[in-house]
């Protein structure tokens, strides 16, 4: 199997056990609760398939994707079941969101949404369309170590530096998206997931202790405007964000 398909149905995977942990977590709570938790749980999802697939047959794309599926498979059995058991509730109470209270806003408050909106596009095009970048400590061990993972084909702890156990690892999630490749070219995908978690975290934040759906887009809008943040999307696996993002999660 090629390591595009690979790609595709390794994260699909993922998703899918990510959709069905929120459901069995929070099947009766607000859907932007669920949907934040998919979110949150796909890295946890991704590194546990890495350590599963090292510990019990070795580092490979084929390891991993028969983890990964094996793991989709009896989450959605074991979702499925509660659901027969519980049965179909209908839906709930519709919250306002962002667009509703854009209807009502006046041009300077559309303007700043539009301008917020923007800024996370250009995250988009600078962490995926323009692909993976190096600095010069990713040379030394963020990028050297999930290369010398994948080359040895095992999660070998002999660290190279002391750096290599940094705390959240976030190594370890750059590794995932270049196993099914056996390259690079989209390590880039991990830095934009951290942006996108970091994102997200603020949005509710901002929105869920006391402000509305606009005031998060507007956070997001000021957080986009750092230029630390803009730094991490140039590093291989952007461990400063990872850590910034899991905490606000």
């Amino acid at each position: 199997m090629s390591g595009s398909v690979l790609f595709v149905l390794n994260n699909v995977m993922v998703l899918i056990v990510a959709i069905a942990l929120a459901e069995l977590s929070f099947g009766d709570r607000e859907p932007w609760r669920k949907g934040f938790a998919v979110l949150a749980a796909f890295p946890v999802v991704a590194l546990a398939t890495l350590v599963l697939a090292d510990t019990f047959f070795g580092l490979s794309r084929g390891s991993v994707s028969t983890v990964v599926v094996l793991l989709g498979v009896c989450s959605c059995a074991v979702w499925w079941r509660r659901q027969a058991r519980a049965g179909l509730g209908g839906p709930g109470e519709r919250e306002e969101g962002v667009l509703d209270e854009l209807v009502r806003a006046d041009p300077a408050t559309r303007l700043g949404v539009g301008l917020s909106g923007g800024l996370f596009v250009a995250w988009m095009v600078c962490t995926l369309v323009l692909a993976t970048r190096f600095l010069w400590d990713d040379y030394v061990y963020h990028a050297a170590l999930p290369a010398r993972w994948l080359t040895n084909g095992s999660l070998s702890f002999d660290a190279l530096t002391f750096q290599s156990y940094y705390p959240l690892n976030a190594e370890l999630f750059s590794l995932w998206f270049l196993l099914p490749v056996s390259g690079d070219g989209l390590a880039s995908a991990a830095v934009f997931f951290w942006g996108l978690l970091a994102c997200a975290s603020i949005a509710l934040l901002a929105s869920r202790t006391g402000g509305s759906p606009v005031s998060g887009v507007f956070a997001v809008g000021l957080f986009l405007l750092s230029s630390v943040v803009w730094d991490e999307g140039n590093k291989f696996s952007a461990s400063d964000l990872a850590a910034t993002a899991s905490l606000l999660a």
